[in-house]
């Protein structure tokens, strides 16, 4: 028979007036098995649970409730409850994830940056790679000034074979050593990048003018692309 859900409701609310929190819980909980996304119950549980000392059990139902109100774009609720009650205790992965791109999006960079990687960390581990290259090129994103970020996504996606991103990838943390005065990582760099499109025009006109750089012209001249009248043979590499 199907539970009512308002009337379980009203029911745990009245326990909890009299402050008969297993009566609530029981309440809530055939409302959670009815309609599991129901945000009061959900919220209760999370409520009575972290009352009667049992913050794991509490942490479940506020995760449940955080995705919930991501799902439903209700990011502000959501963002608050997880540093209220989620952020001290191990989390899955994706629900980091869901907090880093809220954090992003308030301009919160580092705690962002530091939520996406530890939860890539957490991805990776579990095999899950198409989702934490997802993370990782969001950190590119956040720190564009960095070849260690850059590299860190061109290598899963490397992995992953898209070849396109990690081509970008690497160019752009080849550039960024090369800025830096370590033009030796930056050669490497935009050689891998190369051999993984040797057909590009951009990345292999970049890998050339960085082999004259260092004299070595007959390798430079051998990775120079052919002029082709539909691509124009000006175009650089876009910098991200």
């Amino acid at each position: 028979m199907p539970v009512d859900i308002n009337k379980q409701l009203d029911k745990a609310k009245k326990y909890l007036e009299k402050n008969k929190l297993p009566e609530a819980a029981e309440a809530y909980h055939s409302v959670v098995t009815e309609a599991p996304s129901n945000q009061e119950a959900l919220q209760g549980l999370g409520d009575i649970y972290t009352r009667v000392g049992q913050p794991d059990r509490a942490a479940t139902y506020y995760g449940a409730l955080f995705d919930r109100f991501f799902e439903c774009r209700d990011e502000n609720k959501a963002l608050a409850l997880y540093t209220r009650a989620l952020k001290g205790a191990q989390q899955p992965p994706e629900r980091m994830a869901r907090y880093a791109l809220l954090l992003q999006k308030q301009g919160r960079t580092p705690e962002a940056i530091e939520n996406y990687v530890a939860a890539s960390e957490l991805l990776l581990a579990r095999g899950k790679q198409e989702p934490a290259l997802d993370c990782l090129e969001r950190v590119a994103q956040l720190e564009p000034d960095s070849a260690t970020r850059q590299f860190a996504a061109g290598n899963l996606a490397e992995q992953l074979g898209k070849t396109a991103t990690a081509v970008r990838a690497f160019v752009r943390a080849a550039q960024l050593s090369e800025a830096t005065g370590d033009a030796t990582a930056a050669l490497g760099l935009l050689q891998r990048a190369h051999t993984l499109a040797p057909k590009e025009r951009s990345p292999a006109l970049v890998y050339a003018q960085a082999l004259l750089r260092h004299g070595q012209a007959a390798q430079a001249l051998s990775r120079m692309p052919a002029a082709s009248p539909t691509r124009p043979s000006s175009t650089l590499w876009p910098k991200r």
